[in-house]
């Protein structure tokens, strides 16, 4: 190693794009509970309505809540992706804040 710049700054960036993974990963939990929560109430809907104890609008609410949690599943996956490729980003910084030299070797004076 024949310097090491100062990376303090990226560090920090570093460390609040982990956070920003975890935070979104327990985003994506939260949508997965949505998502069971709304296909048992669209399954209830429609066994409700072969018996006409339900209306053709309660089904539809309970279809397009669960179309809402499954594309929000998607949009956190996407921000999952995003935040995981910027601590990728940021790493890969980082590694250039150590300047090496080509070969190993001793400088005498």
């Amino acid at each position: 190693v024949l310097a090491v710049l100062d990376d303090s700054t990226d560090r920090a960036n570093l460390a609040a794009a982990e956070a920003s993974v975890r935070v979104k990963e327990a985003d994506l939990k939260v949508v997965d509970a949505r998502i069971a929560l709304a296909r048992a109430d669209f399954a209830r809907q429609n066994e409700a309505i072969k018996v006409s104890a339900t209306s053709a609008t309660e089904l539809d609410r309970a279809r397009a809540e669960l179309d809402k949690a499954e594309a929000d599943r998607a949009r956190v996956l996407a921000e999952i992706d995003e935040a995981a490729a910027r601590v990728e980003q940021i790493k890969v910084r980082l590694a250039k804040f150590t300047i090496r030299a080509p070969f190993k070797g001793r400088v005498g004076m």
